[in-house]
């Protein structure tokens, strides 16, 4: 802590051929009202200037850490190899943002105030803004950030999970959680929410934590990234407090049947969630619709990739 009693909060960022995007994270963090941090990066193998615009940024405010990772461990795997090193230096407090993400000037002190005004809670997290320049975008953001959509009051989340895209933690966490699954290339942090209520950790929102998000502007990458994002429901289903994973069967040929009626059951859900935030959902709804149709598809690919693991058992 320094004088005046705030945090020293610890910002982790994994990267992976970012140098279009980082500099803008990094300008951001720049800006914050909260200046009681400091910042680790993680490079995932990067084949641009990725690493190097980190030393150099680095090097300039003498603010960060630069990590270079010998392998490539996913985002998963940058992100611990980030947090780990955060740790090590003795942070109380890790915030976690993704590179494709610009943080408001007041997110990191809503995440510190957060914190100490409720000490029980382990994990805080916060809404996500899309920025998108499409309607695919649009529907993309939607789709994506339904669990933390702008305007969401503050309070305990007891159901849903909050994305490492926006999301803080106390260190103690990670003795009773561990770090996040390397073997998941997306829902992670689902993963991670879901082990941190079995542990009976608390998990809160706090609606002035803002962060910007760029999202998928182009109809392919949607589509590909809510595929991937089903694909891996299955690996983060068996908790008992999984929200709606216990509906997910193993199965795939009762994963294909049910496809439509999941698509069209998650896309209601989405614009439950987001309708009383902004009502202007409801005109991407046919969008977000074929997103979950894709997500439904991934639940199946999930349940095939189960059962053939289980085969070769």
């Amino acid at each position: 802590m320094n004088d005046s009693g705030e945090p020293k909060l610890a910002v982790v960022v994994p990267a992976r051929n970012a140098a279009e995007l980082l500099p803008g994270l990094l300008r951001s963090l720049e800006e914050s009202t909260y200046q009681n941090w400091e910042a680790f990066l993680a490079d995932d193998q990067s084949t641009d200037s990725t690493p190097r615009i980190m030393t150099l940024w680095c090097a300039r405010t003498r603010r960060g850490h630069s990590i270079r990772l010998s392998t490539r461990r996913g985002p998963p795997g940058a992100r611990n190899a980030a947090l780990r090193a955060a740790l090590a230096s003795g942070h109380s407090l890790v915030v976690f943002h993704d590179v494709d993400c610009l943080i408001h000037p007041t997110t990191l002190a809503a995440h510190a105030t957060a914190h100490t005004a409720h000490p029980m809670a382990g994990i805080v997290g916060g809404p996500v803004r899309s920025i998108h320049t499409t309607r695919i975008g649009a529907a993309d953001g939607y789709a994506s950030w339904f669990t933390s959509p702008p305007g969401r009051p503050d309070g305990r989340v007891r159901f849903l999970h909050l994305p490492t895209c926006n999301m803080s933690v106390k260190a103690w966490v990670f003795e009773k959680t561990g770090l996040f699954r390397e073997d998941l290339a997306t829902g992670e942090d689902v993963a991670f929410c879901q082990e941190a209520r079995r542990c009976g950790i608390e998990l809160r929102f706090a609606s002035d934590a803002v962060v910007e998000h760029k999202d998928r502007d182009d109809l392919s990458s949607a589509l590909d990234h809510h595929r991937r994002w089903g694909a891996h429901t299955h690996d983060v289903r068996q908790g008992e407090h999984a929200f709606l994973g216990t509906l997910v069967p193993r199965n795939p040929r009762i994963c294909r049947m049910l496809g439509v009626p999941y698509a069209f059951a998650f896309t209601l859900l989405v614009l439950g969630l987001w309708i009383r935030y902004d009502p202007r959902v409801l005109l991407a709804a046919h969008r977000i619709y074929r997103m979950k149709r894709a997500f439904s598809r991934g639940l199946v690919d999930g349940a095939r990739r189960t059962m053939e693991n289980r085969s070769e058992l």
